[in-house]
């Protein structure tokens, strides 16, 4: 569910989504960021004897704390955008799911560096700036173009990078970031698009060697 929202909230801020349906906003769960849980394992692969531990934060947050923190970074209302559909709310859901990562910290001297928030507004962020390149990468590798169509093609292509780029530079815009991250942003974008670019005309040249 943590994809799920944030995905939503970065297509809609982008004009590509409209709404974003959900079961049970109250169910709690122990989110945490995996670059800690990665680094709780490798804490665990330097003890000399094998135990178990559990890796969490023992914090619970609820599903409409999430929605709230991903689409306040969107910068938008999620009260506006966001509906219950009784079809996402599970018979045998469990309303509470928490993990105790005492011993972890007891013993491995770990702790999470991470915060819930810093976590959710990092993938709405990622979210934002791959979305811009990845619908044309993909547009581009599903059609088979001859020589004279990777002409139409390039510039088809070229129209449509332009478009995803005014794209992200608006996403960044609405979402209130920094001028830096901006930049970042339109760079990222750019960037994607140019290797599509770059790979359709390459696998037109290579199909029509083949003619």
């Amino acid at each position: 569910v943590t994809r799920k929202i944030t995905i939503a909230a970065s297509k809609i801020v982008s004009g590509l989504q409209d709404k974003l349906y959900l079961g049970n906003l109250d169910a709690k769960r122990d989110w945490g960021h995996a670059k800690d849980y990665v680094e709780a394992m490798w804490l665990i692969l330097q003890q000399e004897k094998p135990e178990d531990y559990v890796i969490a934060t023992g914090h619970t947050w609820t599903v409409k704390e999430l929605v709230e923190v991903a689409f306040k970074r969107a910068g938008l209302d999620w009260e506006k955008y966001v509906k219950i559909d009784p079809a996402f709310i599970r018979p045998a859901e469990v309303d509470l799911l928490i993990g105790d990562p005492s011993k972890a910290k007891q013993k491995l001297g770990w702790s999470p560096r991470v915060s819930f928030e810093q976590m959710v507004q990092m993938m709405v962020e990622r979210m934002a700036e791959s979305m811009a390149g990845d619908w044309v990468v993909s547009m581009v590798e599903m059609r088979a173009a001859t020589m004279a169509e990777m002409k139409v093609e390039s510039w088809a292509v070229r129209r449509a990078a332009s478009k995803a780029v005014r794209m992200a530079d608006l996403t960044a815009a609405s979402m209130a970031v920094s001028w830096a991250e901006m930049r970042a942003l339109h760079w990222a974008a750019t960037r994607a698009l140019r290797k599509a670019v770059r790979t359709a005309e390459k696998k037109a040249a290579q199909k029509a060697d083949l003619m």
